[in-house]
Parts: structure tokens; C-alpha cells; sequence
């Protein structure tokens, strides 16, 4: 799923990080640290510039640790990513482009407060945490679960479980979901795969990806997904400032 954003589109989500005040600080496989300036962050990746030391230039394809803070929220947030460009190579301190390596496993343990930085207008999810609770259940490797929503996006879902679950389930498990999101008396049911099991915050949590071809029926509820997650993303940098 770290490719669910083409390069293409890349400018339909990305953030002001400049102006948010974002630095970060990078660790190499030879476990060199480096300082960040990043430049752009989005619901996909980031771009950044080395800020000190000698002119540094990572190569395409190199995954590196990021630890990133801000002037805007307490703390800082760590990611691996990978970089996927760099800028012309005449350039001192080149801009680099990089794509999170596993953002579902990000986003799921990303606090409220940060998602100012990673979920813009245009980006794909909900975040539920501080909301009304969402009731969903799902049934998979010989797991069943009934819970609440962690996130909705326009690709899956994440829900809360508990540790005796979380321990019996894992990244490719086939799971069937149902949902009640709209008010509705018909819930959405899907069939998908696991993503990730992760533990955050003393939670567990489970990603799971909506799998059309095997959910005939999810085709009439798609766009309704759309729609609710589009109408509840918050206001641009710009509605803000």
C-alpha cells in the first residue's frame, strides 16, 4: 500500500511543512545521523534538505529513520522511509523525495495532534479517536472481533482489538468487516486482508484493506466512503492561516 499515491498526484496532498516549521533527523544504515529541513509532508511521504554538515546526497532506492518534529505539537513522530527521488545533481543540498515504507503502521500510531501535518484536505482517511465511536466487527483467522473504529480511509479500515486477538492474526489473514457508519440499518460489509497489527498507546490495532473483487456488494457503497471521508478532512493550511 506505500503506493497509493503516484507521483503524479503527489501535489493533491502534500502540506506547507516550511511554513508548519517541520525538521526532522535521518539514520543511515551506517547509523551516520543527520539534520532535516523538511520542505513538503504529505498523507504518502515527505521531501526534505540536509541542513548541516558536508553536502549529503542519499541515493534512490536507500531507506532511511526519520525522527520528526514540529513547532506546532508536542513530541516528535519516527518513520522509515524510503526515497524515491533526488533533485539535479548540480545542487549543493539536492531536495529529496521519499515515501513511507509502511504507512499504514504510521498512520496507525500517529496521535490526533499530528494529523494537521499528514492529513490534509485532499488526504484519505478519518480519524475517530476523539470522535463518536464507529462499531465494527470482523472475523479471520479463526479470529472474531467486535469493536470500534480506529480510521477510515478510501482504501480500509483500522479497528481496536484486543491482545488475545492481535496476537492470532497477522499482515495477509483474509477478514470479513461490517461496519455501521451512516446512521444506516444495513452495514457496510467488505472482504479484505490484514495490513498490519500494531500496538500503540497501549492499544492494539488492526489494518485491514477493502478488497473489491471480492466484495461484490461494497461497489454501491464506495462512493458514500468517499464522500464521508472527503467532507471530514480538516481545512487547508491556507482556511487555517
Amino acid at each position: 500500500m506505500s503506493d497509493f499515491l503516484p507521483k503524479k498526484s503527489r501535489r493533491h496532498y502534500r502540506t506547507a511543512a516550511e511554513s508548519a516549521k517541520l525538521s526532522a533527523t535521518a539514520t543511515d544504515e551506517a547509523s551516520a545521523t543527520y539534520s532535516l529541513r523538511v520542505v513538503d509532508s504529505s498523507a504518502g511521504g515527505l521531501a526534505f534538505i540536509v541542513d548541516e554538515g558536508p553536502s549529503r546526497r542519499f541515493e534512490e532506492g536507500q531507506e532511511l529513520d526519520v525522527r520528526v518534529a514540529s513547532r506546532k505539537v508536542f513530541g516528535t513522530v519516527a518513520v522509515k522511509v524510503r526515497v524515491i527521488w533526488v533533485g539535479d545533481e548540480e545542487d549543493d543540498s539536492p531536495p529529496h523525495g521519499c515515501a513511507f515504507v509502511e504507512p499504514e503502521q504510521f498512520y496507525a500510531t500517529l496521535r490526533d495532534d499530528w494529523w494537521l501535518h499528514f492529513n490534509r484536505r485532499h488526504a484519505l482517511r478519518v480519524h475517530f479517536e476523539s470522535q463518536e465511536p464507529i462499531p465494527a466487527a470482523m472475523m479471520g483467522g479463526g479470529v472474531s472481533v467486535r469493536s470500534t473504529l480506529h480510521d477510515l480511509s478510501v482504501l480500509g479500515i483500522c479497528l481496536y482489538a484486543d491482545e488475545a486477538a492481535a496476537a492470532l492474526l497477522e499482515p495477509g489473514l483474509d477478514a470479513r468487516v461490517s461496519f455501521h457508519l451512516f446512521g444506516d440499518s444495513e452495514p457496510v460489509r467488505f472482504t479484505g486482508h490484514v495490513r498490519h497489527v500494531t500496538e500503540a498507546h497501549d492499544a492494539h490495532r488492526i489494518g485491514i484493506e477493502f478488497d473489491p473483487v471480492r466484495s461484490p456488494r461494497f461497489e454501491d457503497r464506495t462512493d458514500d466512503i468517499v464522500e464521508y471521508v472527503r467532507d471530514r478532512q480538516p481545512p487547508s493550511q491556507d482556511q487555517e492561516d
